[in-house]
């Protein structure tokens, strides 16, 4: 009842933009859709089955206002199925990086943005918006989005405000992911 939803809070709030597609081409095309059509300064995603604490947005906007990132990362939880706390992804060195700073600082950035990423990040808009997030990639677009990102970033923060729950469920692809589909990231990434 996704249509029905949306009315309602359009109701409420005129600003929301519904964009639909023709059909489902996946996490990466309906990502690629929403970036597209984006206009704000800053741009995040959430996922359908996911969900984001009552303060999300106004910290995001805090943040922002005050440090002006390129990129920022936050705390996030992983549940169950049935929304019980799982883990909370923390991260180490919370603040303000520049990418002058040390390596020892760009990794322990890089292990926040790109190799716990799960939808924790946050990206000014003009840094993005010739990236393409890649639709033939099922599993882990994400990752590779933030990592190319992140390359391109001279100014990023990490918030120690735990913002968004990551729900997994038992028939989830990160919970079901083989060989074969390993081969597979690997072939289109061309590893």
């Amino acid at each position: 009842n996704a249509d029905d939803v949306v009315s309602e809070y359009r109701c409420e709030h005129p600003e929301i933009k519904y964009i639909t597609r023709e059909s489902n081409g996946g996490p990466g095309a309906a990502r690629n859709t929403g970036l597209k059509s984006c206009s704000g300064m800053y741009y995040t995603y959430l996922d359908s089955d996911d969900c984001v604490t009552s303060d999300y947005l106004s910290e995001i906007l805090r943040i922002v206002r005050k440090h002006t990132p390129d990129m920022l990362a936050y705390r996030y939880e992983t549940c169950d199925e049935t929304g019980k706390t799982l883990a909370v992804i923390k991260a180490r060195q919370p603040g303000i990086c520049e990418s002058e700073e040390s390596p020892a600082s760009r990794r322990l950035a890089f292990r926040v943005f790109a190799l716990n990423l799960r939808c924790n990040a946050v990206y000014r808009r003009a840094l993005v918006m010739d990236l393409c997030y890649r639709e033939e990639c099922r599993l882990g677009e994400d990752a590779l989005f933030a990592f190319e990102a992140y390359l391109r970033s001279k100014r990023f923060y990490v918030s120690n405000a735990v913002i968004y729950r990551y729900y997994q469920y038992r028939q989830s692809a990160t919970h079901n992911f083989d060989e074969k589909r390993l081969i597979g990231l690997m072939a289109i990434h061309n590893i």
